[in-house]
C-alpha cells in the first residue's frame, strides 16, 4: 500500500513498491515516486464559486425542513446529495423496476422534427397541452438513459414519483425523449388499457403524460398536473418511465 511522505517542497508524495517479473522469471521489486500537488488558493477559490452556484440553483426546490436540517450537520448535506446525484433506487414503497438487464438509451436527437413524429407515435389521441412548445425544449437533445418501474401499490403520481426520494427535476424526460420511447420501445408500454407515466416539466410547471393503448390500438397520450388527485390501482399493472441517471463516481 501507498505511504503518503510530506516532501521538502511541501508536496504529498506517495511511495509505493511495485512488483514485475524479468526475463529469467524471478521477480523484481522496484520503488515508484508519484507527487500529488495540493490544491491552490485559486483552485479551492474556484471549487467554492462553483458550489456557491450550485446552491444558489436550488433555492426554492428544496423544503424548508430539508434546507434547516441541512444547515445542522454534515449528514443531511450528503443525504441531500445523494437525492440530487445518485440514480434512483430500484425498488420503491410504490414502484418496482422491470427489464432490469435491459439499458434503454435514448440517442441524441434533433428537436425540430419532433411535433411531426408526435403525430406520426401518437395516432390515437395527441394532447394539445404536450404539443404546446414542444420544439423549445432544446435544439439538439444529448443522450440519455430510462428505466421502466412497474405500478406495485395503489396511489396518485405525487406519491410515485415521490417515493424514488430524488429531486423531481433529476426524473423528468424531455418531450422528445417521451416520443422517441414511445416510438422505439412500444413494446415495453403498459398495455390492456393500462397506463405508462412519464414525468416532464413545461417551464416550472410538473406535468406527467400518460401513455396508453386504450380505447384502440394506437397509442393515445394524455396531460395530467402531477397534483391530480385521481388513485391509479396497482391491479392494473400501470408503468412509470424516469430518466435514469449514472452513478457519480467520486
Amino acid at each position: 500500500m501507498a505511504k503518503p511522505q510530506l516532501a521538502s517542497n511541501g508536496k504529498i508524495q506517495l511511495t509505493t513498491r511495485k512488483e514485475k517479473t524479468n526475463v529469467n522469471g524471478n521477480v523484481q521489486t522496484t520503488t515508484v515516486e508519484k507527487q500529488i500537488r495540493r490544491a491552490t488558493e485559486g483552485q479551492l477559490d474556484e471549487l467554492r464559486l462553483s458550489v456557491e452556484r450550485s446552491v444558489n440553483k436550488l433555492r426554492g426546490r428544496l423544503a424548508f425542513d430539508e434546507a434547516t436540517e441541512w444547515g445542522k450537520n454534515s449528514q443531511a448535506l450528503d443525504r441531500v446529495i445523494e437525492r440530487l446525484l445518485l440514480p434512483p433506487p430500484s425498488s420503491t414503497d410504490y414502484t418496482q423496476m422491470i427489464f432490469e438487464t435491459e439499458t434503454f438509451i435514448l440517442d441524441a436527437v434533433d428537436n425540430d422534427q419532433t411535433i411531426e413524429r408526435a403525430k406520426r407515435v401518437f395516432k390515437g389521441y395527441l394532447d394539445w397541452r404536450f404539443v404546446k412548445g414542444l420544439n423549445t425544449d432544446s435544439a439538439l437533445i444529448k443522450p440519455t438513459n430510462a428505466g421502466v418501474h412497474r405500478v406495485i401499490k395503489d396511489g396518485k403520481f405525487e406519491l410515485y414519483f415521490n417515493s424514488f426520494s430524488r429531486h423531481l427535476d433529476s426524473l423528468c424526460l424531455l418531450r422528445a425523449r417521451i416520443i422517441q420511447f414511445c416510438d422505439e420501445h412500444r413494446n415495453r408500454l403498459s398495455n390492456n388499457g393500462c397506463g405508462t407515466f412519464f414525468l416532464y416539466k413545461d417551464g416550472e410547471d410538473y406535468l406527467v403524460a400518460r401513455v396508453s393503448f386504450y380505447p384502440t390500438e394506437d397509442l393515445h397520450l394524455n396531460v395530467y398536473n402531477l397534483a391530480y388527485a385521481g388513485d391509479w390501482g396497482s391491479f392494473d399493472r400501470h408503468s412509470v418511465v424516469i430518466a435514469q441517471q449514472e452513478p457519480v463516481v467520486v
